[in-house]
């Protein structure tokens, strides 16, 4: 009768550790797995449109923006800011022509240009990307 009642409070802690080691992994080892690689973009939206006269045309431009930034934090600093932010993408968009906003790859060309030149503008190097949710020519 002893060896009966050994067996299972054997059996109890073999289980106990299974289920100790389940947990482990499903807490522990899962949220590694799911955690994002890479920089993490935050998106600080510009409210107005930001709307042109196309260069040496007749017809308008029209594109939002929304800022990908790096730092949650800079959200303050661009709010304040905003006077700079709209003056510099103006001047970029405003010197586009039609061919140019036609031109395959414009988008992309105009990420790289925009984002460095607002760094530069607001001496941060915290907008890593720009986002065009309207992209029209009228």
């Amino acid at each position: 009768m002893k060896k009966a009642k050994k067996r299972p409070n054997f059996l109890i802690i073999i289980l106990a550790i299974l289920a100790i080691g389940i947990a482990v992994y499903v807490f522990y080892f899962r949220n590694q797995d799911s955690t994002p690689e890479g920089p993490v973009v935050i998106s600080y939206a510009i409210k107005d449109p930001f709307v042109t006269n196309v260069k040496e045309s007749q017809k308008l431009f029209k594109t939002t923006v929304v800022l990908g930034i790096n730092d949650k934090k800079l959200t303050e600093y661009l709010d304040e800011n905003l006077h700079i932010i709209r003056d510099t993408i103006l001047f970029i968009v405003r010197s586009l022509s039609e061919e140019d906003i036609l031109r395959q790859g414009i988008q992309e060309e105009l990420r790289v240009t925009v984002s460095k030149a607002l760094n530069e503008a607001l001496q941060i190097d915290g907008i890593v990307t720009i986002y065009f949710s309207d992209f029209v020519m009228q």
